[in-house]
């Protein structure tokens, strides 16, 4: 096992690269941080506008939603039946502590416990336990927040990292769950507060180069803002957000590795919790416009990409995943074991989920209801695991969907052992 993840260095470095090392090695202080990284981002994009990024991907509007795909709900039961797969295999990687361990076939596995590992279920335990009413999902949900507040989050809202030592990434996973157990428990103002020191860490981080993990701070910063209306909170989801807006390209998504179909995921969730909180006043009516147009091209890439099984391609050129297909398994009930899923990996499902439901849930879009079916379908059908974490928040975020949105029956009804143990 190795406790520490040392940073990342490439074989064969380019000058940039070689400059980010010695950068990392011996950091500059926080002001001229900040200030060269302004620099870079003022020079990426001029660069963009003189030579634009290639894509063979075809343009899509950002205007209006485009008719997706025709597809047909899950029957509830057989996406609760789902979800009781996953948890069943959570169950034999949980720990004492009230997390999990990753899977003996995942790319963390040996590297500690990552926050991931519970930041990324617990939305997911939550939501089935209000559509199914299974009070063993709460208790899993409250007992990894619990263990987060006990064992890895600071007093002064820093986090210890394990697996994936990514600041921006991981406290933003991280405050978001404990908001969201602190919204299904308002007594539990520990986790308010904790997700609010976290954030006010967070707010001191560099923006990342990346759009994927500039963007996703809004998912704990623009809640925070909302919740406790700290302009402070507003100011700087806008900043990081606004910085990575003018890279999104005409057909939808953004260039590079952010075109990887969790990636893309990450971003528009994060779009749109940056769009509900910002108030509709003179002042922000611009950036409102600018946001919509970012989140309906950004949706439509998923509408124009959707394939007729329901899943989507990994990026526009359908590039291998192989990182991805070795941490796919088969449990048995008793123990993993390596698998392929036929015609390829399918995507992480709980980040594309997580923000396609969003679409509907927070902007109304009613209209995204079938691609999230065919999706869903598309990940059940493969009958097998990969990261549990994912898998977790996926048939979560689907079954809470099929209760809440969709108008299902009452769950007590299809679920005969709802509110028990």
């Amino acid at each position: 096992m190795r406790f520490h993840t040392y940073r990342y260095r490439h074989e064969n470095p380019s000058l940039l690269g070689r400059v980010w090392v010695l950068h990392d090695d011996n950091p500059l202080p926080p002001r001229l941080n900040d200030l060269g990284r302004w620099f870079v981002h003022r020079g990426r994009l001029t660069a963009s506008r003189i030579w634009p990024p290639y894509t063979k991907a075809p343009p899509v509007s950002n205007a209006a939603f485009e008719r997706p795909r025709d597809f047909s709900p899950v029957p509830f039961d057989d996406a609760v039946a789902w979800f009781e797969r996953v948890h069943n295999a959570n169950e034999a990687v949980l720990a004492k502590s009230g997390c999990w361990h990753p899977h003996p076939f995942s790319a963390h596995a040996g590297t500690g416990v990552s926050v991931e590992e519970a930041a990324f279920r617990i939305p997911g335990y939550l939501a089935a336990f209000r559509a199914t009413g299974r009070t063993v999902y709460r208790e899993r949900a409250f007992a990894a927040g619990d263990y987060l507040l006990r064992e890895r989050v600071f007093a002064d809202g820093h986090i210890l990292l394990q697996g994936h030592p990514s600041i921006d990434f991981a406290y933003s996973a991280v405050g978001r769950a404990l908001i969201e157990l602190w919204q299904t428990d308002q007594t539990r103002v520990d986790f308010l507060d904790a997700a609010r020191r976290i954030g006010e860490q967070l707010m001191r981080y560099p923006i990342s180069g990346s759009a994927n993990h500039a963007c996703i701070s809004a998912q704990l910063l623009a809640p925070l803002y909302r919740i406790t209306g700290e302009v402070r909170f507003r100011k700087s989801y806008l900043s990081r957000v606004f910085r990575h807006i003018p890279f999104q390209l005409n057909a939808g998504h953004w260039p590079g590795y952010n075109e990887y179909l969790w990636y893309q995921s990450i971003i528009l969730r994060s779009l749109v919790d940056a769009y509900v909180v910002l108030p509709f006043t003179p002042e922000f009516t611009s950036r409102k416009d600018r946001l919509a147009k970012s989140i309906t091209a950004a949706a439509n890439w998923f509408i124009a990409n959707q394939k007729p099984d329901g899943r989507f391609p990994l990026m526009s050129n359908t590039p291998p995943a192989g990182f991805a297909e070795n941490e796919v398994v088969s449990f048995d009930g008793n123990e993993f074991a390596p698998a392929s899923i036929e015609g390829g990996y399918r995507g992480h499902g709980g980040y594309e989920l997580d923000a396609l439901i969003s679409v509907v849930e927070r902007l109304g879009a009613v209209e995204f209801a079938p691609m999230i079916h065919g999706y869903a379908k598309a990940l059940m059908a493969t009958g097998l695991l990969w990261r549990l974490e994912f898998n977790t928040m996926a048939a979560g975020r689907y079954i809470g969907f099929l209760a809440d949105v969709a108008n299902d029956p009452p769950a007590a009804r299809r679920f005969p052992d709802a509110g028990r143990n």
